[in-house]
């Protein structure tokens, strides 16, 4: 229950701090599992990406969003007048963020264990972001978008 209650206040310490540690893309890149990845393993990993990645984008995204809308929501009520049913939908809005946040994480985490059963044992070096110093978007798994 803590986790969803501070989930959307940890979401937006973390963009902030995205937003102020990524003058060094280098150390925010996340390597790439997909080099480690053996032939015969291959359809296994795309497996697991189509069935947690994009789960995980959906909570992560809807988290962001529902962030943007208490905002919004918190400003309105703000300059207005501060209903009962105003800022019941606040606090719902700020549960759902919570919810879809933490979903979001334990979708994430799955996608890294498993990738990381999958790989075991095969690391080689990536060759991605952090190797070659471009500043390739990826979305959140290492994979490149």
């Amino acid at each position: 229950m803590w986790q969803i209650l501070l989930g959307p206040l940890k979401l937006v310490i973390e963009i902030c701090w995205f937003l102020w540690s990524g003058k060094e893309l280098r150390k925010i890149a996340i390597e790439e599992n997909s080099p480690a990845v053996e032939g015969e393993k291959w359809e296994s990993f795309q497996f697991l990406q189509e069935f947690y990645l994009y789960f995980a984008q959906f909570y992560a995204h809807m988290s962001y969003a529902l962030a943007v809308s208490i905002l919004c929501l918190g400003l309105s009520l703000a300059a207005l007048d501060p209903t009962s049913g105003g800022l019941s939908l606040l606090v719902v809005l700020y549960l759902t963020a919570g919810f879809f946040f933490t979903i979001g994480r334990i979708q994430l985490a799955g996608l890294f264990k498993a990738e990381g059963k999958l790989t075991e044992g095969n690391r080689k070096p990536a060759t991605g972001v952090a190797d070659s110093g471009s500043a390739g978007d990826t979305n959140g798994s290492g994979s490149q978008v």
